[in-house]
């Protein structure tokens, strides 16, 4: 099982809108996540060249990563085990 990073967001005409953590940026100081429009991601996770997102061994990686990113505590921040 691997585990992916989802965002969710109301849209000004009231759609709800995901996004994958695809990326995470380290520069100097700062942690950035980077995030694609699910609808638009390629989603195999079988192959790495083959996914836009970024998964996470286990639970706990996703943690530690959400923590550095600062997002440990949004209410619109989630992640999913993919059984691969």
């Amino acid at each position: 099982m691997r585990f992916i990073v989802l965002k969710t967001e109301v849209s000004a005409e009231n759609t709800l809108n995901v996004f994958g953590l695809t990326e995470i940026s380290h520069k100097a100081s700062s942690v950035t996540p980077k995030w694609i429009d699910l609808r638009q991601a390629k989603t195999d996770c079988l192959t790495p060249e083959n996914c836009d997102l970024l998964s996470f061994d286990d639970e706990d990686e996703v943690a530690e990563a959400l923590e550095e990113m600062g997002l440990s505590d949004d209410s619109n921040i989630s992640f999913i085990g993919v059984d691969v």
